[in-house]
């Protein structure tokens, strides 16, 4: 296999960011106590009796160790929980068959989560998965609303990382948070992948048809196709609507946030009379995003009504075209109070009312901030944004939960 490894992108090899994030000072504020039927557990066996046994409204505990899994844990009861017992996601790992794990072996995800609503993932890590670490699927009843993903490590899951799926004529997923948890992909994807991108196939958090979703406080790093393809460290589109991604640290990504896709023949299998948009409504806001050489950093198609404030954008080619870009429906979208090192493009046709594009700064220099590759873009002396926002009532903190002065400093950190 590792003669088969052969890594195309812009940079013209495998790209790795982000080495000491010592830098980054945020803490997970720790979960209260479980209640009601706990279940403790020690072992792979355990763990599996345990699930296979859920009843609704019921918390399993792992305690610390390592549980390779042979099969994918099902979680379909209402109210149930899954979580270690340290608040240290690194102590309670679940471990598959491999990253690299042949193609035309077993395929297995680390967790689904199907047929219940108000069901809790937390304090553990998935690890050496070659599909997705947790499968959240909405083809059946009762649609699994309310899903919470806190805390959670994802490191080295071949496909999605966390993946929604809901189908076509289903009501989609909503209220969902996924929160505090930590995606890093450490290892190259081998060029001619058997999977429907040939090796590009691979992302953070993806969903289709989700509605008010809160992707908030997470750390993504290194998600990278084989020839620099992959999907966004966040991407929601096909149908979503009233989602909210903030304060989330992104870095050295092929792509870093991406609500809607350039592609809109999926418009085709909508059904008929449907509206015809990927992201509807809902805010993109206080976001570090550092990408590579001319990777996108935030993208925004077929998405009327979208709300890009007070990012922090940065490419490591401070003239990249396409660090924030947006195209097909544009309608009501509002790029404002962004700090961009790189530019603000329109990158396809715009139909409908053209964005409002307004006090942001690009072009930034990379000595603007103490260290972008590893994704400190906390602002430095040079910095020229401070007191130069407008007021936006959507904003009213920063990157660090600090409260926003007025004016504000341009981008995700008030000074």
């Amino acid at each position: 296999m590792t003669e088969e490894i052969r890594i195309l992108n812009t940079r013209g090899g495998w790209s790795s960011f982000a080495k000491d994030l010592s830098w980054f000072e945020k803490k997970v504020p720790p979960l209260p106590k479980p209640t009601g039927k706990v279940v403790y557990v020690t072992n792979t066996e355990e763990l599996y009796k345990a699930v296979r046994n859920l009843e609704p409204y019921t918390t399993v505990v792992l305690k610390e160790g390592t549980y390779k899994l042979t099969d994918t844990i099902v979680l379909d009861k209402e109210g149930v929980t899954l979580r270690g017992e340290s608040d240290d996601r690194r102590k309670v790992v679940l471990e598959g068959f491999g990253f690299y794990y042949p193609d035309d072996k077993a395929q297995i995800n680390a967790i689904i989560i199907q047929c219940a609503t108000d069901i809790t993932v937390a304090n553990l890590t998935i690890t050496e998965f070659n599909v997705h670490g947790i499968s959240v699927q909405g083809w059946s009843d009762p649609t699994p609303h309310r899903v919470h993903i806190y805390n959670v490590g994802f490191m080295n899951v071949g496909h999605q990382n966390i993946k929604v799926n809901p189908g076509v004529d289903r009501p989609a997923p909503e209220g969902g948070i996924v929160e505090y948890c930590y995606f890093e992909q450490t290892k190259r994807i081998y060029m001619g992948r058997r999977d429907s991108k040939g090796g590009d196939y691979t992302g953070g958090f993806d969903a289709h048809k989700i509605k008010d979703w809160i992707v908030r406080e997470n750390v993504i790093i290194n998600i990278q196709g084989s020839k620099g393809g992959a999907d966004a460290g966040i991407f929601i589109w096909n149908h979503s609507s009233g989602n909210i991604i903030e304060k989330n640290l992104i870095i050295g990504c092929d792509k870093g946030i991406a609500v809607g896709n350039p592609f809109i023949g999926h418009f085709a299998s909508y059904p008929e009379g449907s509206e015809k948009y990927h992201c509807k409504g809902g805010i993109i806001r206080n976001n570090f995003v550092y990408s590579y050489y001319n990777m996108p950093g935030i993208e925004a198609y077929a998405a009327p009504g979208v709300k890009i404030y007070n990012n922090t954008v940065v490419n490591e080619d401070t003239g990249c075209q396409r660090a924030i870009q947006y195209g097909h429906e544009t309608t009501g979208i509002e790029i404002k109070n962004n700090l961009v090192g790189g530019y603000i493009r329109s990158s396809v046709k715009c139909t409908g009312e053209e964005p409002v594009v307004e006090n942001n700064i690009v072009g930034a220099s990379l000595d603007w901030f103490r260290n972008p590759f590893n994704g400190d873009l906390r602002l430095t002396e040079k910095a020229q944004a401070s007191g130069k926002g407008v007021k936006l009532t959507e904003v009213t903190d920063d990157f660090y939960g600090n409260g926003r002065r007025e004016p504000c400093t341009i981008g995700a950190q008030e000074v």
